[in-house]
């Protein structure tokens, strides 16, 4: 797992749960009395799916479920869909089944919060002995995320796993400070299972899954995942990465066991919710710990207060992602016993999955609160005589529009400030200057950054942070050959409140490879940085009634433009952009039939 996974991954953990009721059904069954408009739901999701998103969805409300729909494909190539109970990675949501495993050895009396590691691992160094279990909860022990290279799958024992984690040198004192931690978690399942004598698969399905009646709910590597026939492929773009039953096929994944490894459904994971709040799981008084309304604070991994929702409203948020295209997130609202899942499987090129997720998850408040999102745009089948129209196409600056196709869209991609900013912010010049201007300073404090010079790059960060010179300096410093430079800016609409406030996108090339990152503002300074999903604002085009016309959308953006292709004796190989207020602008064919 690479840093830029460590910074762009958001995952933000709650829970507050539902009243008990069942939630499963071959097909999710609405509540007669339910006032979600399930009929506009349906097609704003399939709608969803025409252009490239692929995933499900679940409401439900005192344990009985008001919507449900997957939209998109399981399994691309055998054309299975998506559905409700179809099973996903749910990658650090992981971390909340582990959470509460902790509190079952506690209300048994096999451990306390209070209790440092070092009572029950003689052989950790001295800096490491005092980190409480309370502190590996939340968050506070001071251990970095990442202990080993390599990805999430790669084969690790229990012992070289906690060798390795012995090994890592605290980023500060326990209790000092917070930091997420999946090696955190991961010593908190080597912990379970010290204290338990029994693997911490076999812990969750006794403890956990058979008593909240999780039906399609497994961790890796165990028989029950590999005979389930309703799994879904995680997809990168095109490439499909397999299906999360074949990640890992032993129990040797300790690069994640506790922090992640378990594949469920949007149907079980509001059904572990409900078991939570009726307390089959633990009992009143370790409920309300979780909650945050009974001491040891700071909050127990899954609780915490509430977050103010798009909408308006307050609820609690948590959520998981993975690099292999999957991601999830669930909302719990504050004030009455509704609780929203999201599900995607496929990363689209425009953005990262995470950040898909949490599109999603805004959507879905907003239909539950009675404030529907704008619909994307109906549009039909790609007409026969398109595919003439795939090439490289350049603007008068000398940015440039790849043009490509797949079976429901012509897809655009951008590249340079003119191209970018017409494609991100619709044409809209207003800010333009200070976006150009904010990627002029960016790129120029980077540029001395392989000298050793980080003065200029220290001079635009909001506020000090050894984590994002770290990063930069490696992903910038690649070899002797590294140039950087600017793609564009795109508004930052994956954050929690969208802004137009940019994120500069940058390319970092040398002669071994070719890396991209955004640089993420607040005012005239870099609040954070990340690289993985994002490449550039990726725009598709859906066909409608005039063969020569498409309409574009963009997942994070929404409606973008207008295309029209100029293919006709007198005016040859021209794209049309049509954008917000009537700008137009022509591009003319560089490259292509």
């Amino acid at each position: 797992m690479t840093l830029a996974r460590k910074i762009l991954r958001t995952v933000a953990l709650l829970t507050q749960a539902l009243a008990t009721g069942p939630l499963h059904a071959q097909r999710a069954a609405p509540d007669a009395t339910a006032t979600l408009p399930r009929v506009a739901m349906d097609a704003y999701f399939d709608r969803l799916a025409r252009f490239g998103a692929s995933g499900a969805v679940l409401v439900a409300r005192g344990g009985r479920v008001l919507y449900g729909k997957g939209f998109g494909w399981a399994d691309r190539a055998r054309r299975v869909p998506m559905s409700t109970h179809t099973g996903v990675d749910i990658a650090s949501m992981s971390k909340d089944l582990t959470a509460i495993a902790i509190l079952q050895l506690e209300q048994r009396g096999l451990l306390r919060l209070t209790d440092s590691i070092g009572a029950y691992f003689d052989s950790l160094p001295e800096d490491k002995r005092t980190i409480t279990v309370q502190q590996l909860l939340t968050h506070r022990s001071g251990l970095p995320s990442y202990f080993v290279k390599g990805d999430d799958f790669s084969p690790l024992t229990r012992r070289q796993a906690f060798d390795a984690i012995r090994a890592t040198t605290l980023e500060f004192a326990p209790g000092t400070d917070e930091s997420y931690s999946d090696a955190g978690y991961v010593l908190l399942a080597i912990l379970l299972e010290h204290r338990t004598g029994m693997t911490l698969e076999t812990f969750l399905e006794r403890e956990q899954f058979r008593p909240a009646g999780l039906r399609r709910t497994h961790s890796y590597g165990t028989p029950a995942l590999q005979r389930s026939s309703d799994i879904a492929h995680g997809y990168l773009g095109t490439r499909d990465a397999g299906s999360a039953a074949t990640y890992v096929v032993t129990s040797d994944y300790w690069v994640v066991k506790g922090a992640g490894g378990v594949v469920s459904t949007v149907e079980d994971i509001a059904t572990w919710e409900a078991a939570l709040r009726s307390a089959r799981l633990v009992d009143a008084s370790r409920l309300a710990l979780l909650l945050g309304t009974t001491e040891p604070t700071p909050r127990l991994g899954l609780a915490g207060p509430p977050t103010r929702l798009a909408s308006g409203q307050r609820g609690w948020i948590r959520t998981g992602a993975q690099d292999f295209g999957f991601g999830v997130g669930a909302i719990r609202y504050a004030d009455d016993s509704t609780v929203v899942v999201v599900a995607v499987n496929r990363q689209p090129e425009e953005m990262d999955v995470g950040q898909l997720r949490t599109r999603l998850l805004a959507d879905v408040d907003a239909f539950v609160m009675g404030t529907p999102p704008v619909p994307p745009p109906a549009t039909g089948a790609m007409p026969v005589g398109v595919a003439g129209i795939d090439g490289t196409y350049v603007l008068d600056d000398g940015s440039t529009l790849r043009v490509s196709r797949d079976a429901d869209n012509v897809i655009v991609t951008p590249d340079g400030p003119l191209a970018v900013e017409l494609l991100s912010y619709a044409g809209d010049t207003a800010g333009r200057g200070q976006r150009l201007a904010l990627a002029t300073r960016a790129t120029a404090a980077l540029a001395p950054l392989c000298r050793g010079d980080l003065a200029p790059l220290r001079a635009l960060f909001a506020r000090p942070s050894q984590r994002l010179e770290t990063y930069l300096t490696s992903a910038v410093c690649t070899d002797s050959t590294a140039r950087v430079r600017a793609i564009g800016s795109i508004p930052r609409w994956w954050t929690r409140t969208p802004s137009r406030m940019p994120a500069t996108l940058l390319e970092v090339a040398s002669a071994a490879r070719t890396t991209r990152m955004r640089l993420e503002w607040e005012g005239d300074r870099i609040s954070a940085v990340g690289g993985g999903g994002i490449v550039a604002p990726v725009v598709r085009f859906g066909a409608t009634t005039d063969p020569a016309a498409f309409v574009g959308y963009h997942l994070g953006l929404g409606a973008s433009a207008t295309l029209h292709w100029v293919n006709t004796a007198a005016e040859r190989d021209q794209l049309v952009l049509s954008t917000a207020g009537g700008r137009r602008s022509v591009a003319r064919r560089l490259t292509g039939r």
